[in-house]
């Protein structure tokens, strides 16, 4: 299946700390992103009471910088960056579906 570069919103929550040393979320950044979204196979496995979620969704972009934990958002549905991995001329995102905009 053959699929376009469709353009996405990147919300990226810009991180501080206060006075005391506690890291607070600050400002929030968006820009603008194109990638092709498909889907994989994800899943959610417990071991020792730690919950282990697989990456849902993968990502292919050609240009812009994506960074773990960014939250891309599409018009009914957003997805949290997991992982990303820049090769040469692409970079490999791995999202999860349902991610939130604070950056947590």
């Amino acid at each position: 299946m053959i699929q376009k570069l469709r353009r996405y919103e990147v919300h990226r929550a810009k991180k501080q700390y206060n006075e005391i040393g506690e890291e607070i979320c600050g400002e929030e950044l968006v820009f603008p992103l194109e990638a092709i979204i498909t889907v994989t196979t994800g899943n959610t496995t417990y071991s020792n009471l730690i919950q282990s979620v697989q990456s849902t969704h993968t990502a292919v972009f050609y240009h812009g910088d994506l960074r773990q934990g960014d939250v891309i958002v599409d018009d009914d549905s957003q997805y949290r960056v997991d992982y990303v991995y820049h090769s040469l001329r692409r970079g490999v995102a791995y999202l999860r579906l349902g991610g939130d905009y604070n950056g947590r």
